[in-house]
């Protein structure tokens, strides 16, 4: 009988990090299992020790990820800089619509270097509760409709943000060969949650395009408040017939983990 070949020590360190996560390391995700999914993981921890897994590596002394850069076709390098691209992309818009909702929430909340210390880094999800808040007991009539649209608009990119900016993981390519960027992310709000999904350079794109659309609408807000049309006639006053379309809702993709149901106590018995 011939020995098996023993696992390289990339795949040992990604199916131990997957058993650590509790997730079966075996099960398939994306038509891939689910080890690979904490290959990036596995790198890191080698690369960081100085891992010589083969002679090729040993010779070369090429990475893990520079050895997979040249496994690549051109064609999947051209995909693989898209997603990156897309992704970067995605991350400035978003920052540019989050710097101008402060701008609201600033001038809101009074505009004072009082404000300004209160304000700073505030995160997003406060960010929202903040602005929400202001608006209701501050903000004129005519301009609550349209700060309450771009409040919800906000929120709903927010989910988006959640995934791509903090879950994606690393570029891969499907049965198919597409190339995808692999999302990640856990949860542990009264169960754990591991929630995985593939995210396209088509779906970045979509998502940078809603964080521009919100920002145009958000300086049109910026404008109203702070008096700009009266400091500058010359400029069309803006107007809020025409309110953005809102982004539909993120959908999520969770595995639960720890699915064990609670043992009964003695008065559900």
């Amino acid at each position: 009988m011939t020995p098996r070949k023993p696992k390289p020590a990339r795949e040992l360190a990604a199916r131990a990090l997957c058993r650590k996560a509790g997730l079966p390391e075996d099960s398939t995700f994306e038509g891939r299992p689910m080890w690979e999914s904490f290959l990036p993981e596995a790198d890191a921890v080698l690369e960081a020790i100085g891992w010589v897994e083969d002679e090729t590596r040993q010779q070369t002394g090429a990475s893990g990820a520079q050895l997979r850069a040249k496994m690549m076709t051109d064609d999947q390098k051209q995909e693989t800089m898209e997603i990156e691209a897309a992704l970067g992309r995605s991350l400035i818009a978003w920052n540019h619509l989050e710097a101008t909702i402060q701008l609201i929430v600033y001038r809101l909340g009074g505009g004072t270097g009082q404000t300004d210390i209160l304000t700073a880094r505030l995160s997003a999800q406060t960010l929202l509760d903040v602005l929400e808040t202001l608006v209701n007991e501050f903000a004129d009539e005519g301009l609550k409709s349209p700060l309450l649209h771009l409040h919800t608009y906000f929120s709903r990119l927010k989910g988006y943000r959640n995934d791509y900016f903090h879950g994606i993981r690393l570029v891969a390519f499907t049965n198919d060969g597409e190339a995808v960027a692999l999302s990640e992310s856990r949860e542990a709000r009264g169960r754990l949650t591991l929630k995985q999904e593939s995210v396209t350079a088509v779906e970045l794109n979509e998502f940078t395009e809603h964080c521009r659309a919100a920002q145009r609408f958000a300086g049109h807000l910026v404008a109203a408040i702070y008096g700009l049309p009266a400091l500058h006639p010359e400029l069309p006053a803006p107007t809020w017939q025409e309110m953005p379309a809102l982004p539909d809702k993120k959908k999520t993709f969770p595995l639960r983990l720890l699915n064990i149901e609670p043992p009964q106590t003695a008065s559900q018995e």
